[in-house]
């Protein structure tokens, strides 16, 4: 059944506050979706989803002043630099203060609404969550969150009489494919596919609207936005060019917000959100060099801090072509970071000379470890969320040329009928191999 958009309805808060023709379609939909059920909003980057949810947020809090809606999120961070910026930039300064009390954080609106700010890996997440009595919540960027159990959690802390309970998620990427999502969308459907699903004609290209009702009889509406640019911050040349630098597999998932992690990607377990985060270089760390050789391919040199608990810190990276050996190491001598010790290089062990190279130069190498199933075995451990709530290898952000090849390093598909992944295909993948030697060699018998 087709549905007109004039069914899907627009709800405006009070007094003016917002303008509609400012607004992006996308953000209106979300704006109109059914208060009193599951909405999950998908998509490409630059959908502006985390901006329409808080919008919803705003929106309802100001007409209610018994909303008690939760924001989790996996840190601390992503609450301060996504969601509170957003929020920022959407609510008028003196409609709202940010207060904590007794280590409880909240937006407390001019009315007594209130927004509750919560970040999973907290040590007293789960503690908060129970001892909270909410009338919704939103889970923002939940294609980040590792602790699955506070969706249950969170679900069973929407209890306030009153208010409609709210239940909202937005996430990168098409279907929920992470576990967390998962989780999330079999509470609201059994399945992902709701019962009596009905496709909402939005008349806006780029934009799907599925409504439905979830097991519990709740409404159930999942909004899928591409990234285009009638529904992004990117014009059409951008996204050109995103389409010519970018992987068919890395365009299909950042851009057109398809599910393609489980179809190709080698590192599925990446997620710039999480493993990328601004960190100083720390003299008490042992610090190694990796390096994957190159000439007609980039020379990729990494400056990794190993941690106590075997946690790897990438510092900084050199990635260059068409560079002699001799340079090669003048450009690595003079990046070595002030302050510490570098104890060893573990580079590609397939040329002798250079690593010998490299020692005559007064900086000691070894060939690293080059078992490829092994190697990308431990760096895919490193990957996991520990129990401290960090992962195992954590990125500096200046450092684009490997965040770049996680996000488009892909496995080769065989030629069987039905293709399954076999081994890494070799493109994008310098910085990752040097860093392989590294994983590989350090933790070989850990």
């Amino acid at each position: 059944m087709i549905l007109p958009a004039a069914a899907f309805p627009l709800t405006l808060p009070i007094m003016g506050l917002l303008d509609p023709s400012a607004l992006y379609i996308q953000q209106k939909y979300i704006l109109g979706a059914p208060e009193d059920g599951y909405v999950i909003v998908t998509g490409g980057a630059g959908t502006l989803k985390t901006s329409g949810c808080v919008l919803k947020l705003y929106e309802r809090a100001i007409r209610d002043y018994r909303i008690r809606d939760m924001v989790l999120m996996q840190t601390q961070e992503h609450i301060s630099r996504v969601f509170i910026e957003q929020w920022e930039s959407i609510v008028p300064a003196d409609h709202y203060s940010e207060r904590t009390v007794k280590g409880n954080w909240f937006l407390e609106l001019f009315n007594g609404a209130r927004i509750l700010l919560q970040y999973a890996d907290h040590p007293k997440a789960a503690a908060r969550i129970r001892g909270a009595n909410l009338s919704g919540y939103f889970i923002s960027q939940a294609e980040s969150l590792t602790y699955e159990d506070l969706i249950e959690e969170i679900e069973l802390r929407v209890r306030i009489a009153g208010p409609e309970h709210l239940r909202m998620m937005d996430a990168n990427g098409g279907n929920p494919s992470r576990p967390a999502l998962r989780r999330y969308v079999e509470a609201a459907s059994g399945t992902y596919h709701a019962r009596n699903l009905r496709t909402v004609l939005t008349k806006a290209p780029g934009i799907t609207i599925r409504t439905g009702r979830a097991k519990n009889n709740c409404r159930f509406t999942h909004i899928h936005i591409i990234t285009t640019p009638e529904t992004s911050v990117y014009s059409a040349d951008d996204i050109a060019g995103f389409k010519s630098s970018l992987t068919s597999v890395a365009f299909d998932r950042m851009i057109a917000g398809k599910n393609v992690l489980d179809e190709g990607l080698v590192y599925q377990d990446w997620n710039p959100a999480v493993h990328v985060r601004d960190f100083k270089a720390n003299p008490g760390w042992v610090w190694y060099r990796a390096v994957d050789w190159g000439y007609e391919n980039p020379f990729a040199c990494l400056w990794v801090g190993v941690d106590a608990d075997d946690r790897f810190w990438v510092y900084r990276e050199f990635y260059q072509k068409k560079l002699l050996i001799d340079a090669q190491i003048r450009e690595v001598k003079d990046r070595d970071p002030e302050g510490v010790q570098i104890r060893l290089t573990y580079a590609d062990p397939s040329d002798a000379a250079n690593i010998m190279a490299f020692n005559q130069a007064g900086m000691p190498a070894l060939g690293g470890v080059n078992r490829i199933d092994f190697g990308l075995g431990k760096v895919r451990g490193l990957l996991r969320i520990r129990d401290d709530g960090l992962p195992g290898l954590i990125v500096h952000p200046l450092c684009s040329n490997i965040i770049f090849e996680f996000s488009a390093y892909e496995m080769t598909k065989s030629t069987a009928a039905v293709p399954v992944p076999t081994a890494p295909r070799k493109e994008n993948d310098h910085a990752l191999d040097a860093l392989r030697y590294l994983a590989a060699s350090l933790l070989a018998f850990k």
